[in-house]
């Protein structure tokens, strides 16, 4: 593979994980308050559930 396209696909690669990482924050913005009680946050807490595959008990 030319330098040339190893180039063109580094950049094809990089332009998406931005396009991922906008996203991410955009969602993040949308659906976690870090300020909100646990029990505001059940989606935030069922992912956090399924990262560290052990159950989040609510204070």
């Amino acid at each position: 593979m030319s330098e040339e396209k190893i180039i063109r696909l580094l950049m094809e690669i990089l332009t998406g994980l931005n396009d991922i990482n906008k996203k991410l924050e955009k969602m993040a913005e949308q659906n976690y308050c870090i300020e909100s009680s646990p029990r505001e946050r059940p989606r935030y807490n069922q992912i956090l559930e399924s990262v560290n595959k052990e159950p989040i008990k609510n204070k």
